[in-house]
């Protein structure tokens, strides 16, 4: 399951964001994410589906309050965004 770590302006993710594990952060999602949240890196992420995708979405969504910007998108994850067509939900750090 993955998991969502706040620091600076930053949400590092690690671990698998699958169906099975949206089912069960779903109810805390509010939470998963800091208030002063700038960037989620995707660094750590092993795996993720076409759920995860729109768990991100929805966090994205719902932290409109400040730009949220993607650090090292998984390929896989960018096959996703590119097919369902939500690149303005995922822009990405300027490197």
């Amino acid at each position: 399951m993955a998991q969502f770590r706040n620091d600076d302006g930053y949400c590092y993710l690690t671990g698998r964001l699958a169906h099975s594990d949206v089912i069960t952060l779903w109810p805390s999602r509010e939470q998963l994410i800091s208030a002063d949240t700038q960037c989620i890196d995707c660094s750590g992420l092993d795996y993720i589906d076409s759920a995860g995708v729109a768990m991100l979405a929805q966090l994205v969504v719902k932290h409109q309050c400040a730009q949220l910007t993607f650090k090292m998108l998984p390929l896989q994850t960018q096959k996703l965004i590119d097919l369902y067509d939500l690149q303005a939900f995922f822009p990405e750090e300027a490197q």
